[in-house]
């Protein structure tokens, strides 16, 4: 039943979406994540949904992934905490604001009042031709090209998994592929705490209705290594979105969101693709149904980055 409702907004999945009762919840709640964790995305939904509705709730986000055994004592303390303020009256967490987060790379825990940090600015890096990745928009036209073939699927590296994380999440092996684009930015003057969502929007043009973009984010460091900090995935079908007169189709890649310090000297570089197998279900190109599917077809991409076509990777920095 999954794989055949394998649409997110397949209205099959509604009898089980809880959401709209999560602000409904009066009780004093603490969630715990880590920033490797699957769920992520969806537990800071929820916690911005009570957040707005003044509801009284916190946020830890740990360096776990979701069975990490440091992430499980953590809730289990947290637990204990809020109920032993709730039985004696006391107030939960006198000591901390509601997000508590560690930041990546500092190796250090921070405390915000609330999600996404206030005082953050927004920070915006286009993608220009040479595989460059600068805060100033192109003012000429480029395109980068590659070839998914579904029957070499772009592997998954690195990500937010249910078991087990690499000690060290180096990209060497995605980048070294054909079916993948890089842009990365001239090295940083200052560091760069980005706290907060990360999103990736591209101009992008395919010769398949039925195709999928990766983005991942990476971090090189002085020695020329790409370590992954965030990534994201999104399926493309017919009219979902649809394309311009032209056969632009532009997209929204919502990465995971992080806390991640890119030291001064190192640089931003963005992974494009169109797989993370077996991570995410690889996609053949057809629309056949995913639990039966005969047939590949391999997709012929263009990232379009230019004046009239802009894409760029959106970020928060904290101040």
């Amino acid at each position: 039943d999954w794989i055949n409702h394998d649409d997110p907004n397949d209205p099959w999945w509604r009898a089980i979406d809880h959401s709209a009762a999560v602000p409904k919840l009066t009780a004093p709640t603490t969630m715990v994540a880590g920033w490797q964790d699957i769920f992520l995305p969806f537990e800071i939904k929820d916690f911005e949904a009570r957040q707005a509705a003044g509801r009284a709730t916190w946020l830890t986000i740990g360096p776990w992934n979701h069975t990490s055994l440091a992430g499980m004592f953590e809730g289990l303390k947290q637990a204990m905490t809020l109920f032993t303020a709730l039985r004696t009256g006391k107030q939960p967490y006198a000591d901390r604001d509601r997000v508590r987060l560690y930041l990546q790379g500092a190796n250090v825990w921070r405390d915000f009042p609330s999600w996404p940090p206030p005082n953050s600015q927004p920070m915006r890096l286009h993608l220009r031709s040479g595989g460059l990745l600068d805060v100033f928009a192109p003012g000429d036209q480029g395109s980068s090209n590659y070839t998914y073939n579904p029957a070499d699927p772009t592997p998954a590296v690195h990500g937010p998994q249910v078991l087990g994380m690499a000690k060290h999440r180096y990209m060497t092996k995605l980048e070294q592929r054909s079916d993948v684009v890089l842009f990365t930015s001239a090295p940083l003057d200052r560091d760069h705490d980005v706290i907060g969502p990360v999103t990736v929007e591209l101009s992008v043009r395919s010769d398949r209705d039925h195709t999928d973009f990766y983005a991942c984010l990476c971090d090189v460091d002085t020695k020329g290594r790409s370590l992954q900090v965030v990534d994201g995935y999104i399926r493309l079908r017919p009219g979902q979105p649809a394309a311009d007169a032209s056969g632009v189709r532009r997209i929204t890649i919502n990465c995971w969101p992080t806390a991640y310090r890119f030291k001064r000297g190192h640089k931003m570089r963005l992974i494009i693709g169109s797989g993370a197998h077996p991570r995410y279900a690889r996609n053949l190109g057809t629309g056949e149904p995913l639990a039966t599917a005969t047939h590949m077809v391999s997709a012929h991409q263009q990232i379009l980055h230019g004046a009239m076509h802009r894409s760029v990777v959106s970020l928060m920095v904290s101040g």
